[in-house]
């Protein structure tokens, strides 16, 4: 059993540009398979675009401190003015997704869009499928997985 992480014993294991404004996270975690995988989003002031891209990454479960990036998605590939908190998952047949909130250009109408791959460093754009479309009444964002056995 791993043990709890406590403040006094912590680190930052991402980083960030520097300055007001720019920040990394929104993260969503699992283990599989010796590792830890992270997803998460880079954020930066209004003005310099908000979150502009989304990340996969993974650190082997013994050092959890070190990441290395498996890919990264900008916003421009996913259609969207904005991407805010991504969630990852692998199923148990072995097929990972990435699922993005994705922001409309000019509205304040989110989606969520699901990216599938054999692997997570695998994971593109062409792939995207909407699953949470919202409405002209609502956005969908920042999504959450919860998984019962096989199912989501």
């Amino acid at each position: 059993m791993l043990p709890l992480p406590r403040w006094e014993n912590s680190q930052p294991v991402l980083h960030t540009a520097g300055g007001a404004g720019n920040w990394i996270g929104a993260a969503s975690a699992l283990i599989h398979e010796g590792y830890i995988y992270l997803a998460y989003r880079d954020r930066h002031p209004v003005e310099q675009g908000r979150g502009n891209r989304a990340f996969v990454a993974r650190s082997p479960i013994g050092s959890g401190v070190h990441f290395e990036t498996l890919c990264a998605i900008d916003k421009a590939e996913m259609d969207a003015e904005s991407l805010e908190r991504p969630a990852l998952d692998v199923t148990p047949d072995g097929t990972w997704h990435l699922y993005l909130s994705c922001a409309t250009f000019h509205t304040k109408h989110w989606r969520i869009e699901r990216l599938q791959a054999s692997r997570p460093e695998d994971f593109s754009a062409r792939t995207r499928q909407t699953v949470f479309p919202g409405s002209a009444d609502f956005g969908i964002k920042d999504p959450v997985l919860r998984r019962r056995g096989d199912e989501l």
